[in-house]
Order: C-alpha cells, then sequence, then structure tokens
C-alpha cells in the first residue's frame, strides 16, 4: 500500500478546510446508517436532486473506499488549499461536487436505476488542479509495509495525477461513456481542469509562472511582471506596416492602464514579504523570502523588513528555519541588533542543543549593548551551553544549506 502524507510544493495557507473535509467525511461514514445511504447517494433516472450533489461525496461504501479516498483528498488537498486558502478551496471543493453531480443526474437522465457515493469525483477535481498549477512539484510517498521495512519516495504530481486521469479517460473511452466509477473521475477531473484554469485565467491563483502552462512555454519560474514585459518586447520585434509613433502612445498608455507598470523582480519579492507579515500569514512570508533568497542573489530586505521576518518566523516555532532566518540577517546586516542575536543563541542552545555555536553568538554580543534583563538572559544561556559542552553534548554543523 502506498500513503501519500507530503509534498514539496509551497504551502502558502494552513490545511484547516482539508482537515475539515476529512473529519465530515469520517464523521458522515462513522454516523449514518448504510440502510439510510439510499436518500442522500447521488440517483440515477430519478430527476435532479441537488441535495445529493452535496450530500453524496461525503458518503462511502466501506471503510477501504473511505481511506483511499482520505489519503489522496489530504494529498492533493494541501496543495490547492495551499494556493487558495481555506475559504476559496472550500468554495471550490463544493462547486466540483455541485457541478458534477448536476452533469451526472442530467447524463443518467433516462436511467432505470443506480446510485453513486464517494468523494473521488472532487478528489479527481483536486488531483486535475494540481496537474495544471504545480506539475513540476512532488508527492511523497511511504510504502509502510513493503519488504518488511518502510520505503519513502517521491512522485512528481504531473506522472500520478497525470496517470491517474489518464486512465481514466481510457477506460472512458473504451466503454463508450457507459456509466462507471472511471466517467465519474473523468468528469471531476474534468471540471476540476476547468477551474484551474479560470482561477489562472483571472489571476485569482498565483503558481509563480511553475504551472502546466508556464512549463510547456518554456516560462519556469519566470514572474508575472517578467513573461508581461517579454510579451510586450516581443509584440515591439513584429514587423507591421501600419505602425506608427502614434499608435505606439497609444497602446502604452492602454498598456499602463490595464498592467500598470512593470515591477521589478527584488521588488516584487518585498512587496510580497511585507503583505504576509503584515497579514500575519508567517508561513507563506516564510516561504516567499526562502525563494527570492535563492532565486535573487541580489535582494536586500531593509532593517525594518528582517525585524518584522525574525518575529514572524520565531512566532512559527519552526526552529531550523528560525535559525536560519536570524543567520541570514546577521551575515546581511552591517550592524546587527543584539537583541536577534540572543535571540538566535536563545534558539541554537535551547530548541537545537547547538550549545558550542550559541555561544559563538553570544560571544559576538558587543558588551553593554543589552538592557539588564536581557543581559541576565545572557548570562543564563552561556552558563546553559557551557554545561551542555561539558556534559559532552554532540553537535552538528547544520549552517549549510
Amino acid at each position: 500500500m502506498l500513503i501519500p502524507w507530503g509534498t514539496d510544493a509551497p504551502i502558502y495557507h494552513w490545511p484547516i478546510a482539508t482537515a475539515g473535509l476529512i473529519v465530515a467525511n469520517v464523521a458522515a461514514f462513522a454516523i449514518v446508517p448504510a440502510d439510510q445511504y439510499e436518500a442522500w447517494c447521488l440517483a440515477f433516472g430519478e430527476g435532479l436532486h441537488p441535495l445529493q450533489w452535496i450530500t453524496s461525496s461525503f458518503l462511502h461504501a466501506n471503510f477501504d473506499h473511505l481511506l483511499g479516498n482520505m489519503l489522496f483528498l489530504w494529498a492533493f488537498g494541501i496543495v490547492v488549499e495551499g494556493k487558495l486558502g481555506w475559504a476559496r478551496f472550500l468554495a471550490v471543493y463544493l462547486a466540483i461536487c455541485l457541478l458534477d453531480g448536476l452533469l451526472i443526474q442530467l447524463f443518467m437522465w433516462r436511467a432505470d436505476s443506480g446510485r453513486a457515493l464517494g468523494a473521488s469525483s472532487a478528489i479527481f477535481g483536486l488531483m486535475s488542479m494540481c496537474l495544471v498549477w504545480a506539475p513540476r512539484n512532488v508527492l511523497h510517498f511511504v510504502a509502510p509495509f513493503q519488504f518488511f521495512f518502510p520505503m519513502a519516495f517521491d512522485v512528481s504530481i504531473l506522472f500520478v495525477a497525470g496517470s491517474y486521469i489518464a486512465i481514466e479517460f481510457l477506460f472512458v473511452a473504451l466503454t463508450s461513456l457507459a456509466m462507471s466509477s472511471a466517467l465519474l473521475h473523468a468528469s471531476g477531473a474534468a471540471i476540476g481542469f476547468g477551474a484551474a484554469v479560470l482561477l489562472l485565467h483571472f489571476d485569482l491563483v498565483d503558481c509563480e509562472n511553475w504551472e502546466l502552462f508556464a512549463v510547456m512555454g518554456g516560462r519556469v519560474g519566470q514572474s508575472k511582471d517578467e513573461v508581461r514585459k517579454a510579451r510586450l518586447m516581443a509584440k515591439k520585434r513584429l514587423p507591421s506596416l501600419e505602425w506608427n509613433q502614434n499608435a505606439q502612445d497609444k497602446r502604452r498608455k492602454k498598456s499602463s492602464k490595464r498592467n500598470g507598470p512593470v515591477e521589478d523582480p527584488q521588488a516584487s519579492a518585498t512587496r510580497r514579504l511585507q503583505e504576509h507579515l503584515q497579514k500575519q500569514e508567517n508561513e507563506a512570508a516564510l516561504a516567499v523570502y526562502k525563494k527570492a533568497r535563492d532565486r535573487l542573489p541580489r535582494w536586500e530586505l531593509s532593517e525594518r523588513d528582517w525585524r518584522n521576518l525574525v518575529k514572524g518566523v520565531v512566532e512559527l516555532g519552526i526552529w531550523e528555519e528560525a535559525s536560519n532566518v536570524l543567520l541570514d540577517y546577521l551575515k546581511a546586516s552591517q550592524n546587527p541588533d543584539s537583541r536577534i542575536r540572543l535571540k538566535l543563541a536563545q534558539i541554537l542552545i535551547r530548541h537545537q542543543e547547538r550549545p558550542a555555536k550559541g555561544l559563538e553568538v553570544l560571544e559576538a554580543i558587543p558588551p553593554g549593548s543589552l538592557p539588564d534583563s536581557l543581559e541576565r538572559t545572557r548570562k543564563e544561556l552561556a552558563r546553559r551551553a557551557q554545561d551542555m559542552v561539558e556534559d559532552g553534548v554532540l553537535e552538528i554543523d547544520e549552517d549549510a544549506r
């Protein structure tokens, strides 16, 4: 059995709605008796029943059916919700359920009987959205019972989602559109694909040009401003017999009104970082920082932005990430704040058990630069670190990234 448990795709929002949907599905399985399913399943040949379009997606035939769906709801849900946030993600998920239920009941209008249930149509919709938005990212899998010991490996979303969806559409074609689970899955995937494209088109989701169309067009990793600028440059190179200065000025004015001035990538990264920090979206701010740090070597932050970022990552409590950011600050700042040095030493000593590195940071704090209360904290940390060193705490250098 293969269990998808995570992804390397940027997650800008906690998976609140994804977890909530899983809880709702499990609760429905535990609470609703099987003999009452008939009224809530998606009925064929009995007209349109809008309530069933939702309720059928929360019912499952047995535990294996529920378990398989919930594992993949988690795997693909965290990617989609990570880009949309819980409210828009939940709206999209329920919209897929509604539209899929409507289309299936219309398609099966003349059927004699039959019913469908399960979250798989909506999950295939999410799968299709991941295929469009994050084809280059991977899912983390674990095979817990393979060869008597766990095996962990990564598979690209392009391969996982593409394979599943292709198999379902192939089966639909081979069965001449006969009602089957494959048809239900394919319809959900088609709806999800359309939703992903529409949200991209109206700039309601930012894939940072790692979406399927950017991959196919060779624009991977470019910002929207870079793509827009490239398109404008391409237009200028096109020969035109009717081109004149007045027409060029009109186009520039129209483009300026529609798109605004082209934003520098460094400025764009700083703006997005500031927006996330202002909204206290610390996870998103950290993700923006890490990506900009790796891709924009000349990117610089103001002292105020550094302080806000440090505060945000410390509040997250992810100590390895926090220590990395604080170390970056010390390297970048010409006159580092002694309080930030103290906070870094505190993280290194108390949370990461790196007393030698912590002592090194403490020794770099200029004498008299801390108030009395923090000076006492510095001395306490130094004593604790020294005790850890004497006790033989093994320290591994984690600075290289």
